[in-house]
């Protein structure tokens, strides 16, 4: 049975979600923050490139116990653009998720690579612990000076 008082804020930043473009990208993404939900707070920040936007857009929802951010940002041919513009959106979206008055206490992220590396960045500011879940085989390791961050393979 769910706690009525969530005992943990945490923010899911994944690379896969299921958005406008593609419902089934990520669903297992969204399973996962739905069970993690049944006894925490939760809020997922997720990025898409659109090539039907011309500007950021940002899309919230609130799907069973989880709120949703979702930034679409216009598609770029060129590599480098559209690298700047996926970090520019995610901390926008970053941005958006503290506007509305959610301050994670550990942040959960699914993939090493981009996303890995946004969440780095936020711990190394913020000082928040970062849950890595690994999908798939491979290393799950990023070390910092101070500590190990939680890795979970599956």
């Amino acid at each position: 049975m769910p706690l009525k008082n969530k005992e943990i804020k945490v923010l899911f930043v994944s690379r896969w979600y299921p958005n406008r473009i593609d419902a089934m990208e990520g669903l297992f993404v969204r399973k996962h923050a739905l069970a993690v939900g049944l006894y925490n707070e939760v809020q997922v920040l997720f990025v898409k490139e659109d090539k039907a936007v011309t500007h950021r857009e940002v899309v919230t929802a609130e799907v069973d116990n989880i709120k949703e951010t979702i930034v679409y940002y216009p598609f770029s041919k060129i590599r480098a653009l559209r690298a700047i513009r996926y970090f520019t959106a995610l901390f926008y979206g970053y941005r958006q998720v503290l506007s509305q008055g959610f301050s994670p206490q550990i942040l959960h992220v699914n993939v090493l690579t981009r996303v890995g590396f946004f969440a780095y960045l936020l711990k190394l500011f913020t000082h928040k612990p970062i849950l890595f879940r690994n999908i798939g085989r491979g290393i799950c390791r990023m070390a910092t000076m101070q500590q190990q961050p939680l890795c979970i393979n599956g």
